[in-house]
């Protein structure tokens, strides 16, 4: 490797909707830690075969490194893309450039997880099914057709709202790579109660100074639309729309768009964010193996994900 250039010696790889994106400033926030900033620094998912729209210019290997020009003489420099964790090509196109690299996990209640990822396409105004229940009868067809994965690239995984919260395959494809102690996955749990304390662990675990104190706001937390109709109508006309951009802009693109959705977002709060009870005990029936097998190889308990949370109150966390 070339002393001039900056290259990435860790790779926070997911799971999307599991905190991926306040761990990522709390990491950034470290003065021995660079990672780039803007959504193509953050998520340039270079070791994954789908391209997302806001990175198409970091597709060549020497383009990805240009995201790493500021590092300085950071100690450590990260990648925090999160669909590497899904995507079966990541882990051995990681382990084949940078084999000594560090992995983070960060995951959380498949269930959970899952009505999160839904609640955010919604936000954006990309999913097109009016409740969570018809999203997740409509995902073996979208995950069969190419024309839609085409369409949708990176984002395509989003919708395999079931297959990508199974973690254990997932992990096991960077187990098998990585030595163990260069793997550390980490709990949205635990990042909920004591984001300061995980936080530091991970510090400890990247071997930066690990009494420094980030700031642990809550980032990119779940939001959703009055009306999805509605949303997914103002997404298909806004041509400044963040994940999908396209030309040409117009002066309704920097106002009009971005103000309704947001309007609408508003109202959501006066709509019930709540999954349905029946919906969760099936899931969490559907992801009960695949929660053993995660906790097996994780050396974590992790029944809290197993038991009935149907009659417990309360809005979806907020940390996501």
């Amino acid at each position: 490797m070339s002393a001039t250039v900056a290259h990435p010696n860790f790779f926070l790889v997911g799971a999307p909707r599991a905190g991926t994106t306040s761990l990522w400033h709390y990491l950034r926030d470290h003065p021995e830690i660079h990672m780039p900033s803007g959504l193509a620094g953050k998520e340039p998912s270079f070791f994954c075969d789908l391209t997302p729209p806001w990175a198409t210019a970091y597709r060549t290997y020497e383009q990805y490194l240009t995201l790493f020009n500021r590092a300085g003489r950071s100690k450590v420099v990260g990648d925090a893309s999160t669909n590497y964790l899904i995507a079966p090509e990541s882990a051995g196109r990681i382990h084949e450039r940078y084999p000594d690299s560090r992995i983070v996990v960060i995951l959380r209640n498949p269930v959970q997880r899952a009505y999160s990822v839904y609640r955010f396409l919604c936000f954006w105004g990309l999913e097109s099914a009016t409740t969570f229940e018809k999203a997740l009868a409509l995902e073996d067809t979208r995950a069969a057709n190419e024309d839609f994965r085409r369409r949708m690239q990176l984002l395509s995984y989003a919708f395999q709202y079931v297959r990508s919260s199974l973690y254990s395959a997932q992990l096991e494809r960077y187990l098998t790579l990585f030595p163990r102690e260069r793997v550390m996955v980490v709990l949205y749990d635990d990042l909920k109660k004591d984001a300061v304390a995980t936080t530091r662990g991970l510090y400890r675990f990247l071997q930066v100074d690990e009494d420094y104190e980030p700031e642990t706001d809550v980032h990119n937390a779940s939001e959703f639309p009055f009306s999805i109709r509605f949303q997914r109508v103002l997404c298909r006309r806004w041509h400044g729309h963040p994940l999908f951009p396209r030309e040409p802009l117009r002066r309704r693109d920097k106002l009009h768009y971005p103000v309704a959705m947001g309007i609408n977002t508003l109202l959501g709060r006066y709509r019930s964010g709540k999954m349905r009870s029946e919906t969760r005990r099936a899931l969490t029936n559907l992801f009960r193996d695949d929660i053993q097998k995660t906790a097996a190889l994780i050396g974590r308990n992790l029944d809290s994900w197993t038991e009935d949370r149907s009659r417990k109150a309360g809005a979806e966390a907020k940390v996501s």
